[in-house]
């Protein structure tokens, strides 16, 4: 058992909305806790060099001058919407580096069987990785984290020869050949998976009356910056969902992902009746909360003492032994609708003293009020 911080490498898409830079804030929060060390950040998706320039912007904001930002596969250039990269505070100059070349040398750094990875977007770059360097990846990775979860059938996992499928999350279906190499990869090389799944992320519990009771009014520069994009991120999702299934748009969406889910999702069952080009904003007025914050939950959950403590998962022991005496555990959190892997309360049925929301929340606080212990 390792002793000490555990290194951690984040994959991820920000700009779309907020989630992905709360994650990365969840991070730095849980490392001031001396729970990780960030190594590096990957930007990938579309305009990726641009969300790369956005991560590295807050960093240096945060005092993480130091932490490598590299930049992932970039699938199309011209794909975003400019709100995506606005902010209000200064732009890093610091160059990009590429993820392809830098990120190995990263990993072959650090200890055997230690780096935590947390996989939040597309698995263009996991594939690569994996693809490239699979010795190299199977003696230094731990173990990773996706947020997305498994294809199931009349609420089991569903299988094909032998092992875990990804179901119709966003993460997966970016890159659906990417997302299936780097299941079964993972699953063929002994290294276990902690899936968390939206089904989890929608079963939390609320917590406070209001689930961002602390910083929805904040002038905070970082915290202005999220909410603003959270308001014009929901707009956007707004008229996609609205869009023909035969739009680029819309076709990256599960289909599942319509005007009902987002009500459900987003206005807590409310529709306000108006049309796909209308303003949804003034009706969003719990933006930057608990269910949208999907890549903050997994990269909470990439610590293994918060799921003893905070969830109800389903294990799976499928995937090659490689050398082990059992398969390795897959932890799947949230399996399904009915089974969101998430509970307020105890074993004993004592109500929890922080729900998970309450823990993420003072995590990304702590990012950004206090400078981390492993900045230059």
């Amino acid at each position: 058992m390792r002793k000490g911080p555990e290194p951690l490498i984040i994959i991820d898409d920000p700009g779309r909305d907020s989630d992905g830079e709360h994650a990365a804030l969840t991070a730095v929060g849980m490392e001031n806790f001396g729970e990780f060390v960030m190594k590096a950040y990957v930007a990938n998706d579309t305009a990726a060099p641009r969300r790369a320039k956005l991560m590295s912007s807050l960093f240096e904001v945060i005092g993480r001058h130091n932490l490598p930002v590299l930049v992932g596969e970039d699938p199309d250039p011209s794909d975003f919407q400019p709100y995506e990269f606005e902010t209000t505070y200064r732009q890093s100059t610091k160059p990009l580096l590429s993820a392809t070349e830098h990120l190995p040398k990263i990993i072959e750094k650090e200890e055997d069987d230690s780096v935590v990875l947390a996989l939040t977007s597309s698995h263009t770059d996991a594939k690569i990785l994996f693809e490239n360097h699979p010795d190299l990846c199977a003696q230094k990775i731990n173990r990773v984290t996706m947020m997305g979860g498994i294809k199931t059938a009349w609420g089991q996992p569903e299988l094909k020869d032998g092992l875990l499928q990804p179901d119709s999350s966003f993460n997966y279906t970016c890159n659906r050949e990417a997302a299936r190499y780097t299941f079964n990869f993972l699953q063929t090389a002994g290294i276990p998976i902690t899936f968390v799944s939206r089904y989890a992320v929608y079963g939390m519990p609320h917590f406070g009356g209001s689930p961002s009771p602390v910083w929805v009014d904040t002038k905070w520069s970082i915290l202005e910056t999220l909410r603003a994009r959270d308001l014009n991120s929901a707009q956007s999702y707004w008229e996609v969902v609205h869009e023909p299934p035969s739009s680029p748009r819309r076709a990256r969406l599960a289909p599942e992902r319509d005007r009902a889910h987002f009500v459900h999702t987003r206005l807590r069952g409310n529709d306000p009746g108006i049309g796909p080009k209308d303003d949804i904003r003034p009706f969003i007025n719990e933006v930057i909360g608990w269910r949208n914050l999907y890549d903050s939950y997994a990269m909470y959950f990439s610590k293994r003492r918060n799921i003893e403590d905070h969830a109800r998962p389903h294990y799976y022991n499928y995937g090659d032994h490689n050398g082990h005496n059992q398969p390795p555990l897959q932890t799947v959190i949230g399996l399904s609708k009915d089974n969101p892997g998430v509970s307020m309360y105890d074993e004993e049925g004592y109500l929890l003293r922080a729900p998970v929301g309450a823990w993420i929340h003072g995590h990304i606080l702590n990012a950004v009020t206090q400078t981390s212990r492993y900045a230059a």
